[in-house]
């Protein structure tokens, strides 16, 4: 009310209350006053005198019209002509009033307001209206929240008073509450929090508009939602946010002064607007999570390994990676939005890419979508490569796009490459490789591929064995441990060299060190099986440990035949010289003919162990071993019996050189040794052939030398040996016969005779079927020397000097006395060095020098040569019970050479001697 007067201002405010109008009045009376009210707040309506001191109705109009466009500006009178009047209406004043008719100042209020709420309530509309429009463009543009939220606080501004603005969200999955959006002029924006009692809380429960002002505050604290957050407003105005049913969060609105306050057609505006704003904010967030998500993808796409390349339906680029800018050469830049064909599709195939195209648009079908190829690709410099291709299509809208991956395969090519060569030099070596191998699967051990040599070690062919497992293929002799092989290659060890036997078809028995290790093969675990087959090493090994059993049994008989022969020639000597001085008829005679036998007996076990340690000396000479055999014959039937049969089969055998009284002694024993594995009668077969041992016969049964030989093999049909029998019968005094039925040395004589005539002995036997002995000596081409008979001298006795050098005590005087017996000179010596002095001191000739071989000191051969230097004329004989290297080149007496095995008896050495001497 501008007006000087009090009574006046009275007086219309009385009219004004009359008509049941609740109103706030504001006096001013100078313009100051007026311009400081409108500043501070809007009035409904504006009474104005006519003439103030300084300031009338003309001047509040227009300064009413600057300050508060739209409010009613009623002039009030004394008088006022009806010029004036017209002019005051025209200037844009809603009524005038006379004061002597104030009682038509209630009406023109009355109707002046109406006017306005009609006025305010079409300029309303029309905010919202383009206030709404408003928010809707920005949200298509605006490229986040940061920009929108402050263009809506300016439109929402422009309907409303709104200094105080703020947007609250509400994340329902972390229960919190954020404020992307916060102006006050007191207070700062808050933290993200969880929902608490707040006015903003209570909108967000309750999903409703709510306008708090101070009147209302009791209602709300029995509400419970008058938790003081930050300065105390005068008027608080919020309205939700709203996605379909939910409340998502909440636009608020509040005021700090007293003059400026919210009615409920703010909130009614503030609702209608909020709907768009809710609208817009989700617009805008799902088109920033859109973007950042097209962020993330062009992100992860350029930071992809393989180069991306899509292309809309018109085949033009629409992304191209940095992989794609290497790859290819070509820059983003410069590609999008060009034909792809013509740039990384080689011409020659630029038609068939032409067509595919139009095919899939046509027709939804493409030869090469959905699925990983390989085909050729085009460089910027021209350059073809290979690459790997998956294209995908993808709707977008009513048209295409296809992405597509592209992967440079030219190194894995050349990989390929150089794996399928690895693989075929593997297989070669696989195939190759002489020892057996397979490759088998890890989960079930089915061979998925085995090398030539297994197949020729099974007797198997490929189809039987591949797809099978080596227990079905039954090979393993111990089934534990190809358990064990495959629980070690499970648990991702390895199995090296484990000595196990596996069977083959032929049921035969293959001795073997298997090692498996894992292997990566076509993608799956499997384990490489390899068979060191160590059958006949371990053959050899039993045969070259036989061998140096017997070797070493041999040294340790001949050691003992030695010294027994020593102790025997002793005996020999004296039993014979008692039996010469004792009378005939004496009962000692008998006696000693007794201790002679026994002698005998001895000596011919002591020849036995000589011959099997192959140190008796042997007179060798070239014989047809079929003659031999025939001469035998009649012996060999009275050895054998009646219920035997003998039965000859002599090929066309060439002739060895070999002891022919030895040899008739090895075909003996194992005549013998034959009749006794048939004690119910049965078949003996003796055979001669020509042999030709190979070096593959020799590497299994060492120590065979190959060359040509002759085969004499002696078969029987008798009860055979087992494995265990056969691996001892050469040993000397094994027998299997009953106590006091053998001496256990007929084997081992014929061992060790056939291995001193420089040949072999192998056995073959099966229990239940029979056994056969094979004898290979060595052939010679020389004819067949004619046997003669040995002639004894006319008489043993003589006059000559001998030189006897003997080391034995008990043979050295029994020696001299025999020969001095017979008319000899002897000098006797212990050692080489005693008779070499001997000689040196007698005078007269010395004719023969009796020497033992075997002396401490020198043996008797070097003795022999010493002696020679200066009675070159003295004849030799050697005397021994055990032979070495000395007289003899294995078990052979060298030429002119005279010797006598050791034991022997006086008549055997005088025989000698006179022989020696005389030169026969």
């Amino acid at each position: 009310m501008v007006e000087d007067d009090p009574n006046d201002a009275a007086l219309a405010e009385r009219e004004i209350r009359r008509a049941d109008i609740v109103a706030t009045f504001l006096r001013v009376d100078t313009r100051e006053a007026m311009s400081a009210a409108l500043r501070e707040f809007t009035p409904d309506i504006i009474l104005t005198d006519h003439s103030l001191p300084a300031f009338g109705a003309a001047d509040a109009l227009a300064l009413a019209q600057q300050l508060a466009p739209g409010t009613p500006v009623i002039v009030v009178t004394g008088r006022l002509g009806d010029e004036s009047a017209v002019q005051y209406l025209q200037a844009g004043a809603a009524d005038y009033v006379v004061k002597d008719h104030m009682h038509r100042l209630s009406p023109a209020v009355l109707r002046a307001l109406n006017v306005k709420q009609s006025r305010d309530a079409q300029a309303r509309a029309y905010q919202l209206q383009a206030a709404t429009y408003r928010i809707a463009q920005v949200a298509m543009n605006a490229p986040g929240l940061d920009e929108l939220l402050p263009t809506v606080h300016q439109i929402v501004g422009e309907l409303m008073p709104a200094k105080n603005f703020y947007i609250a969200l509400y994340d329902a999955a972390a229960n919190l509450i954020t404020f992307p959006y916060f102006i006050d002029e007191i207070d700062a924006a808050p933290a993200p929090r969880a929902p608490g009692a707040g006015l903003t809380e209570h909108v967000l429960r309750t999903g409703r508009a709510l306008l708090s002002k101070p009147e209302s505050e009791s209602a709300l604290a029995a509400l419970g939602v008058l938790q003081s957050i930050g300065a105390p407003s005068v008027d608080w105005l919020g309205v939700p946010l709203k996605q379909g049913d939910r409340t998502v969060g909440v636009l608020a609105v509040q005021t700090y002064t007293a003059g400026v306050r919210y009615e409920e057609h703010h909130k009614e505006m503030l609702q209608f607007v909020s709907t768009q704003v809710a609208a817009a904010i989700e617009r805008t967030r799902a088109e920033q999570a859109l973007r950042g998500s097209e962020a993330r993808l062009k992100a992860v796409l350029h930071s992809a390994l393989d180069a991306h390349v899509a292309m809309d339906d018109a085949g033009r680029v629409t992304s191209w990676n940095q992989q794609a800018e290497s790859m290819f050469g070509w820059a983003e830049r410069e590609v999008l939005g060009q034909r792809l064909a013509d740039i990384i599709v080689p011409h020659a195939h630029r038609e068939a890419h032409a067509a595919g195209l139009r095919r899939f648009l046509t027709t939804g079908e493409g030869p090469i979508l959905n699925q990983r190829i390989e085909l050729t690709a085009l460089r910027r410099d021209g350059a073809e490569f290979p690459v790997e291709l998956a294209v995908t299509p993808v709707r977008v809208g009513t048209s295409w796009l296809f992405s597509a991956f592209v992967r440079d395969i030219t190194a894995r090519r050349a990989a390929d490459e150089a794996l399928r060569e690895s693989e075929r030099k593997f297989g070669s070596a696989f195939q190759a490789h002489p020892s057996p191998m397979a490759i088998a699967t890890l989960a079930d051990a089915r061979w998925v591929d085995v090398n030539e040599s297994l197949l020729r070690l099974f007797g198997m062919n490929r189809a039987e064995t591949v797809g099978r497992s080596g227990q079905e293929l039954g090979i393993w002799q111990r089934d534990e441990q190809r358990v064990q092989m495959l629980a070690q290659l499970r648990a991702g060890g390895v199995f090296r060299d484990v000595e196990v036997e596996w069977r083959t078809r032929a049921g035969e028995m293959r001795s073997g060190l298997l090692s498996a290790e894992v292997i990566a093969f076509a993608d799956e675990p499997h384990f490489l099986l390899h068979f060191q087959d160590v059958t006949e090493r371990k053959q050899l090994e039993g045969q070259l440990r036989q061998a140096q059993k017997m070797e070493a049994i041999g040294r340790l008989a001949g050691g003992v035949a030695h010294d027994f022969n020593n102790v025997l020639t002793a005996i020999f000597g004296y039993v014979d010289l008692l039996r010469e001085e004792i009378p005939a008829g004496s009962p000692a005679q008998q006696d000693l003919a007794e201790v002679r036998k026994a002698s005998e007996r001895a000596a011919s076990l002591t020849k036995q162990l000589l011959a099997f340690s192959r140190q008796q000396v042997l007179e060798p000479v070239v014989l047809d071993p079929n003659a031999l055999v025939e001469d035998f014959e009649k012996m060999l039937h009275r050895l054998i019996g009646e219920d035997v049969e003998l039965r000859l089969s002599l090929g066309d055998a060439r002739n060895v050189r070999a002891d022919p009284g030895q040899l008739q002694q090895v075909l003996m024993n194992l005549v013998v040794n034959a009749r006794d594995a048939m004690p119910t009668g049965g078949k003996l077969v003796i055979e001669t052939a020509n042999a030709e041992l190979s070096e593959q016969y020799a590497e299994l049964h060492q120590p065979v030398v190959p060359g040509a030989y002759v085969m004499l093999a002696v078969s029987d049909t008798g009860s055979g040996m087992t494995p265990e029998i056969r691996g001892r019968i050469f040993e000397p005094f094994f027998t299997t016969k009953e106590k006091g039925k053998g001496t256990g040395l007929g084997l081992s004589t014929v061992y060790g005779i056939v291995k001193q005539s420089g040949g072999y002995v192998w056995v073959y036997s099966e229990v239940g079927r029979g056994t056969t002995f094979k004898i290979y000596l060595p052939r010679v081409d020389a004819p067949a020397e004619e046997l003669q008979p040995s002639r004894a001298p006319d008489s043993v006795a003589g006059t000559e000097t001998i030189l006897l050098a003997e080391d034995d005590p008990m043979l050295r005087p029994l020696a001299k006395g025999l020969l001095e017996k017979l008319g000899y000179t002897v000098i006797d010596a212990e050692n080489a060095a005693i008779a070499l002095e001997a000689a040196r001191r007698h005078a007269g000739p010395i004719q023969l020098l009796v020497a033992d071989v075997v002396m401490p000191g020198a043996s008797g051969r070097e003795l022999a040569r010493q002696l020679e230097k200066t009675r070159p004329a003295t004849k030799v004989l050697y005397v021994s019970g055990y032979t070495d290297d000395a007289i003899v080149h294995h078990g052979m007496l060298e030429p002119g050479l005279h010797f006598l095995q050791k034991p022997f008896t006086p008549a055997a050495l005088a025989r000698k001697v006179r022989e020696v001497l005389d030169g026969t």
